[in-house]
Protein backbone atom coordinates (compact mmCIF):
# COMPACT_ATOMS: atom_id res chain seq x y z
CA UNK A 1 0.00 0.00 0.00
CA UNK A 2 1.40 3.15 -1.16
CA UNK A 3 2.01 5.90 1.35
CA UNK A 4 -0.26 8.96 1.04
CA UNK A 5 1.55 12.17 0.39
CA UNK A 6 2.20 14.47 3.42
CA UNK A 7 0.03 17.53 3.73
CA UNK A 8 1.97 20.77 3.71
CA UNK A 9 1.80 22.70 6.98
CA UNK A 10 -0.71 25.48 7.11
CA UNK A 11 0.69 28.93 6.59
CA UNK A 12 0.16 31.34 9.45
CA UNK A 13 -1.66 34.47 8.47
CA UNK A 14 0.18 37.75 8.79
CA UNK A 15 0.13 39.18 12.33
CA UNK A 16 -0.65 35.86 13.96
CA UNK A 17 0.71 35.38 17.45
CA UNK A 18 1.01 32.06 19.20
CA UNK A 19 -0.81 32.44 22.54
CA UNK A 20 1.49 29.95 24.23
CA UNK A 21 4.62 31.71 23.08
CA UNK A 22 3.42 35.18 23.99
CA UNK A 23 2.26 34.14 27.45
CA UNK A 24 5.57 32.50 28.28
CA UNK A 25 7.59 35.38 26.94
CA UNK A 26 5.48 37.86 28.81
CA UNK A 27 5.90 36.00 32.08
CA UNK A 28 9.63 35.73 31.65
CA UNK A 29 10.18 39.37 30.62
CA UNK A 30 10.86 41.71 33.58
CA UNK A 31 8.36 44.50 34.33
CA UNK A 32 9.73 47.93 33.46
CA UNK A 33 8.15 51.03 34.93
CA UNK A 34 7.13 53.68 32.47
CA UNK A 35 9.87 56.14 31.72
CA UNK A 36 9.52 59.46 33.56
CA UNK A 37 9.61 62.58 31.52
CA UNK A 38 12.17 65.09 32.68
CA UNK A 39 10.67 68.49 33.44
CA UNK A 40 12.17 71.31 31.36
CA UNK A 41 14.57 73.46 33.33
CA UNK A 42 13.99 77.20 33.21
CA UNK A 43 16.94 79.53 32.80
CA UNK A 44 18.19 81.19 35.98
CA UNK A 45 16.95 84.58 34.78
CA UNK A 46 13.34 83.28 34.80
CA UNK A 47 13.45 81.92 38.31
CA UNK A 48 11.60 84.10 40.89
CA UNK A 49 13.90 85.90 43.30
CA UNK A 50 11.87 85.81 46.44
CA UNK A 51 14.63 86.47 48.91
CA UNK A 52 15.75 89.71 47.30
CA UNK A 53 12.21 91.02 46.97
CA UNK A 54 11.41 90.24 50.59
CA UNK A 55 14.63 91.92 51.72
CA UNK A 56 13.83 95.11 49.79
CA UNK A 57 10.33 95.17 51.22
CA UNK A 58 11.65 94.77 54.75
CA UNK A 59 14.21 97.55 54.29
CA UNK A 60 11.54 99.88 52.90
CA UNK A 61 9.23 99.20 55.85
CA UNK A 62 12.04 99.79 58.35
CA UNK A 63 13.02 103.05 56.63
CA UNK A 64 9.42 104.35 56.61
CA UNK A 65 9.00 103.43 60.26
CA UNK A 66 12.23 105.23 61.15
CA UNK A 67 11.15 108.39 59.31
CA UNK A 68 7.76 108.32 61.02
CA UNK A 69 9.42 107.80 64.39
CA UNK A 70 11.75 110.79 63.85
CA UNK A 71 8.82 113.00 62.81
CA UNK A 72 6.89 112.07 65.94
CA UNK A 73 9.92 112.69 68.17
CA UNK A 74 10.57 116.08 66.54
CA UNK A 75 6.92 117.10 66.93
CA UNK A 76 6.93 116.12 70.60
CA UNK A 77 10.19 117.97 71.22
CA UNK A 78 8.84 121.09 69.50
CA UNK A 79 5.62 120.95 71.48
CA UNK A 80 7.57 120.54 74.72
CA UNK A 81 9.80 123.48 73.79
CA UNK A 82 6.77 125.71 73.20
CA UNK A 83 5.16 124.67 76.46
CA UNK A 84 8.28 125.40 78.50
CA UNK A 85 9.68 128.54 76.86
CA UNK A 86 6.62 130.07 75.10
CA UNK A 87 8.71 131.66 72.29
CA UNK A 88 7.58 134.92 70.66
CA UNK A 89 8.78 136.65 67.53
CA UNK A 90 10.82 139.84 67.96
CA UNK A 91 9.18 143.16 67.08
CA UNK A 92 10.82 145.80 64.88
CA UNK A 93 9.95 149.50 64.64
CA UNK A 94 11.27 152.23 62.36
CA UNK A 95 12.03 154.88 64.98
CA UNK A 96 13.59 157.60 62.87
CA UNK A 97 14.37 158.51 59.28
CA UNK A 98 16.24 161.77 59.12
CA UNK A 99 17.41 163.35 55.87
CA UNK A 100 20.40 165.55 56.60
CA UNK A 101 20.96 166.66 53.00
CA UNK A 102 18.83 166.35 49.88
CA UNK A 103 19.69 168.06 46.60
CA UNK A 104 18.36 167.47 43.10
CA UNK A 105 20.46 169.06 40.35
CA UNK A 106 19.24 169.53 36.79
CA UNK A 107 21.99 169.69 34.16
CA UNK A 108 22.05 169.37 30.37
CA UNK A 109 23.21 165.80 30.87
CA UNK A 110 20.26 164.92 33.12
CA UNK A 111 19.05 165.19 36.72
CA UNK A 112 21.18 163.96 39.64
CA UNK A 113 20.52 163.35 43.33
CA UNK A 114 22.87 164.00 46.24
CA UNK A 115 21.40 162.90 49.57
CA UNK A 116 22.41 161.62 52.98
CA UNK A 117 20.08 159.96 55.51
CA UNK A 118 20.35 158.38 58.93
CA UNK A 119 17.92 155.79 60.27
CA UNK A 120 17.17 154.09 63.56
CA UNK A 121 15.40 150.75 63.86
CA UNK A 122 14.24 149.33 67.19
CA UNK A 123 14.75 145.60 67.90
CA UNK A 124 12.54 144.37 70.74
CA UNK A 125 12.83 140.91 72.33
CA UNK A 126 9.55 140.11 74.17
CA UNK A 127 10.76 136.71 75.47
CA UNK A 128 11.52 136.36 79.18
CA UNK A 129 13.36 133.00 78.80
CA UNK A 130 15.10 133.28 75.42
CA UNK A 131 17.89 135.44 74.07
CA UNK A 132 18.06 136.31 70.38
CA UNK A 133 21.15 136.28 68.18
CA UNK A 134 21.33 138.40 65.03
CA UNK A 135 23.84 137.86 62.29
CA UNK A 136 25.17 140.69 60.17
CA UNK A 137 22.36 143.01 59.07
CA UNK A 138 22.29 144.06 55.42
CA UNK A 139 19.96 146.96 54.68
CA UNK A 140 18.91 149.21 51.82
CA UNK A 141 17.22 152.61 51.93
CA UNK A 142 14.72 153.77 49.31
CA UNK A 143 13.10 157.19 48.92
CA UNK A 144 10.25 157.94 46.57
CA UNK A 145 9.03 155.11 44.40
CA UNK A 146 12.31 153.46 43.39
CA UNK A 147 15.30 155.61 44.31
CA UNK A 148 17.61 153.22 46.15
CA UNK A 149 20.67 154.26 48.10
CA UNK A 150 22.46 150.93 47.74
CA UNK A 151 23.10 148.04 50.09
CA UNK A 152 24.90 148.63 53.38
CA UNK A 153 25.85 146.41 56.30
CA UNK A 154 26.04 146.65 60.10
CA UNK A 155 27.46 143.96 62.43
CA UNK A 156 25.19 141.52 64.25
CA UNK A 157 24.65 141.29 68.00
CA UNK A 158 23.05 139.21 70.76
CA UNK A 159 19.96 140.56 72.47
CA UNK A 160 19.14 139.56 76.03
CA UNK A 161 15.78 138.61 77.47
CA UNK A 162 13.12 141.33 77.66
CA UNK A 163 15.54 143.70 75.96
CA UNK A 164 15.12 146.59 73.53
CA UNK A 165 18.03 147.58 71.26
CA UNK A 166 18.23 150.43 68.77
CA UNK A 167 20.31 149.93 65.62
CA UNK A 168 21.62 153.09 63.94
CA UNK A 169 22.68 153.15 60.31
CA UNK A 170 23.44 155.65 57.57
CA UNK A 171 23.14 155.73 53.81
CA UNK A 172 24.12 158.23 51.13
CA UNK A 173 24.13 158.68 47.37
CA UNK A 174 26.09 161.14 45.29
CA UNK A 175 25.46 161.94 41.68
CA UNK A 176 22.71 159.36 41.28
CA UNK A 177 21.10 159.88 37.89
CA UNK A 178 17.31 160.31 37.78
CA UNK A 179 14.78 160.58 35.02
CA UNK A 180 13.55 164.14 34.47
CA UNK A 181 9.97 163.41 35.58
CA UNK A 182 11.20 161.39 38.59
CA UNK A 183 13.50 164.20 39.71
CA UNK A 184 10.70 166.81 39.68
CA UNK A 185 8.27 164.49 41.49
CA UNK A 186 10.85 163.48 44.09
CA UNK A 187 11.79 167.08 44.88
CA UNK A 188 8.15 168.10 45.18
CA UNK A 189 7.34 165.26 47.56
CA UNK A 190 10.42 165.99 49.68
CA UNK A 191 9.44 169.63 50.09
CA UNK A 192 5.88 168.71 51.07
CA UNK A 193 7.06 165.90 53.42
CA UNK A 194 4.86 163.46 51.47
CA UNK A 195 7.80 161.42 50.18
CA UNK A 196 7.64 157.68 50.79
CA UNK A 197 10.62 156.27 52.70
CA UNK A 198 11.47 152.60 53.03
CA UNK A 199 14.07 150.49 54.82
CA UNK A 200 14.60 146.84 53.86
CA UNK A 201 16.87 144.66 55.97
CA UNK A 202 17.95 141.02 55.91
CA UNK A 203 19.60 139.09 58.72
CA UNK A 204 19.91 135.61 60.24
CA UNK A 205 18.04 135.15 63.53
CA UNK A 206 18.57 132.41 66.11
CA UNK A 207 17.63 131.88 69.74
CA UNK A 208 19.85 131.00 72.67
CA UNK A 209 18.71 129.25 75.86
CA UNK A 210 20.96 128.04 78.67
CA UNK A 211 24.01 127.95 76.45
CA UNK A 212 22.24 126.15 73.60
CA UNK A 213 21.56 127.78 70.25
CA UNK A 214 18.72 127.11 67.81
CA UNK A 215 18.67 128.38 64.24
CA UNK A 216 19.51 130.62 62.58
CA UNK A 217 16.85 131.29 59.98
CA UNK A 218 16.77 134.06 57.38
CA UNK A 219 14.54 136.99 58.27
CA UNK A 220 13.68 139.95 56.05
CA UNK A 221 12.31 143.22 57.38
CA UNK A 222 10.24 145.74 55.45
CA UNK A 223 9.74 149.11 57.15
CA UNK A 224 7.99 151.87 55.22
CA UNK A 225 6.03 155.04 55.89
CA UNK A 226 5.84 158.67 54.78
CA UNK A 227 8.39 161.25 55.83
CA UNK A 228 5.83 163.52 57.52
CA UNK A 229 4.47 160.65 59.63
CA UNK A 230 7.89 159.67 60.96
CA UNK A 231 8.81 163.28 61.73
CA UNK A 232 5.51 163.58 63.63
CA UNK A 233 6.54 160.72 65.93
CA UNK A 234 4.93 157.75 64.18
CA UNK A 235 6.89 154.51 64.64
CA UNK A 236 5.64 152.03 62.03
CA UNK A 237 6.02 148.33 62.77
CA UNK A 238 8.15 146.50 60.22
CA UNK A 239 6.72 143.55 58.32
CA UNK A 240 8.59 140.24 58.80
CA UNK A 241 9.29 137.61 56.16
CA UNK A 242 10.41 134.19 57.42
CA UNK A 243 11.99 131.49 55.26
CA UNK A 244 11.19 133.57 52.13
CA UNK A 245 7.50 132.54 52.05
CA UNK A 246 5.94 133.30 55.47
CA UNK A 247 4.86 136.95 55.71
CA UNK A 248 3.88 138.47 59.05
CA UNK A 249 2.37 141.92 58.68
CA UNK A 250 3.08 144.50 61.30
Amino acid sequence: MADSPLKPPLQRPPGYKDPNTSASSTASAPHRPPALRNKPRLPSSYKPKRRKRNCCRTCCCVFCFLILFLIVVAALALALFYLIYDPKLPVFHLLAFRISSFKVSATPDGSFLDAQVSIRVEFKNPNDKLSIRYGKIEYDVTVGQATEFGRREVPGFTQGRKNTTTVKAEAAVKGKMLAVEDAARLLSRFQSKAMEVKVEAETAVGVAVQGWGLGPITVKLDCESKLRNIEAGDMPICNINLLRWINIRG
